[in-house]
């Protein structure tokens, strides 16, 4: 009876394995597509100097040039080839609708890094998560097991997991980590590995602590998925835990955000 129940439970165990790592593998393959449709920021710079060049050269020209240029749809000057925007009304119209495109195209690029830093973030976590579910026995799947019945009807941004009934929310990057700490209560627990740079968690408990054990399970998932790309071997991780309240962001050199915390205690998490 023992044996039946044993390959029953490890039947089902490999099952589950086998369906989230198919979940997660066409996730990754969906956010690597996306990757890979990003322009570079190198191409929208250069996009958007030539943009402020025909422009100029437009105007420069201006004095010279019949008005009804406009219509060709195309003007030459200086060897160069200059599309039209569409629907200009005047050439000095035109002009400026290609110095708005410039602009748009030099905002765009200062954004890009941002996006391929949270898709790659994403996928980061997710080959993490991937690497998790060789060792992972049933109770930590339901963890990692995403709650199609969850009472929070409104989607996070950052990633969620379910432990004793508690939501806990892992940030991926820093703009997760940020709208996860304005989403938190003052009571809400946040924790982050100590001297580390890596996600942000918050155990959302307000106005109550955390029990040892949902703290142990959640510090433990927060280190497995920190580490689990390396040897887990004897490997000991310290967890620096406080209040929600005693952390606040700052600014740190080029403009990047960094969190400061007091009252904080710390665990030791062994893998």
């Amino acid at each position: 009876m023992q044996e039946l129940h044993t390959q029953t439970t490890n039947k089902q165990l490999e099952s589950q394995r086998a369906s989230l790592k198919n979940a997660w593998l066409k996730k990754q393959e969906s956010l690597k597509a996306i990757l890979n449709t990003l322009s570079s920021p190198k191409e929208l710079e250069e996009l958007s100097h030539t943009k402020q060049r025909q422009a100029s050269l437009i105007l420069c020209h201006l004095h010279a040039l019949e008005p009804k240029s406009l219509y060709q749809g195309v003007l030459c000057l200086e060897n160069e080839q200059i599309p039209l925007p569409k629907n200009s009304r005047s050439l000095s119209d035109a002009a400026n609708k290609l110095f708005k495109e410039a602009k748009k195209c030099q905002q765009r690029a200062l954004h890009i890094a941002t996006q391929q830093e949270n898709l790659e973030s994403k996928i980061a976590f997710l080959q993490a998560k991937i690497a998790l579910l060789p060792q992972s026995n049933l109770d930590e799947l339901r963890v990692l097991t995403p709650n199609k019945q969850s009472k929070h009807k409104k989607p996070s941004s950052w990633e969620s997991f379910e432990i004793e009934g508690v939501r806990v929310g892992i940030g991926r990057n820093e703009s997760e980590n940020r709208s996860l700490l304005k989403a938190g209560r003052s009571g809400d627990t946040w924790a982050h590995i100590k001297d580390k740079p890596s996600a942000h968690m918050l155990l959302f408990t307000h106005p109550n602590r955390p029990s040892a054990s949902l703290l142990s399970k959640a510090c433990h998932l927060l280190a497995k998925l920190a580490y689990a790309s390396e040897s887990q071997q004897a490997l000991k991780v310290a967890i620096d835990y406080t209040q929600k309240k005693h952390v606040k962001f700052a600014q740190k050199g080029g403009n990047k955000a960094f969190v400061t915390y007091t009252h904080f205690s710390s665990v030791v998490v062994a893998l």
